[in-house]
């Protein structure tokens, strides 16, 4: 190789090794912010308790999940289960949800939502009225998780 090749070849690592330096920076730009990131799950569970798909609002859970009310994991499988055999069709509808999200935390957030389910049978029994549904959220191997949800 001569003096003249290796030169031009030297020249055209360092300024392919400085572009490449920049590529983890271009990624961070596209990551989706965590308030989006958290409507898209909220969304994601909408769907599945309404195509009465119990795995898919298990995946939205931590594996640390619980309620205010004494429910895990499990107890959320049953109880989802204990309404998808009860009634025919199941219709959530979901407003004023508002997602906080502080960069100081930036693996927790929490949400608060108006929450009405109705099914076939009008509003579901023990359900007559618009309840008030907070949920805490996790980032966990980069995926927004359920860790905590109450309801009143």
């Amino acid at each position: 190789m001569s003096k003249a090749t290796f030169k031009h070849y030297t020249k055209f690592m360092l300024k392919l090794i400085f572009l490449l330096s920049f590529f983890p920076l271009l990624s961070g730009c596209t990551e989706v912010p965590a308030e989006s990131a958290i409507a898209e799950q909220i969304e994601k569970i909408q769907t599945a308790i309404e195509n009465k798909n119990s795995q898919k609002v298990l995946k939205t859970l931590s594996e640390s999940f619980n309620s205010a009310q004494g429910m895990d994991r499990q107890g959320v499988k049953r109880l989802l289960l204990a309404y998808f055999l009860r009634h025919k069709n199941i219709k959530i509808y979901i407003t004023n949800n508002n997602i906080s999200y502080n960069p100081a935390y930036p693996n927790v957030a929490t949400s608060e939502s108006a929450v009405t389910v109705t099914g076939a049978e009008s509003i579901l029994p023990n359900q007559s009225g618009i309840y008030k549904v907070k949920t805490e959220w996790v980032r966990e191997d980069g995926e927004w998780l359920v860790s905590s949800v109450s309801w009143e």
